[in-house]
């Protein structure tokens, strides 16, 4: 399946984590499936991938 279709996660919203009931909120009441799915924090200058 990777190798055929896109198995991204589709649209993705960046807002601050104030903001994020809210936005969550809207956007199941207008019939959208949406999901926090990571944060940006401070690091030491690396990336770490943990996927496939």
């Amino acid at each position: 399946m990777f190798n055929t279709f896109n198995m991204g996660i589709g649209l993705v919203l960046t807002a601050g984590q104030q903001d994020s009931e809210e936005i969550l909120k809207t956007l199941g009441e207008l019939g959208e499936k949406a999901y926090v799915i990571g944060s940006v924090i401070k690091g030491e200058g690396g990336v770490e991938f943990c996927g496939r």
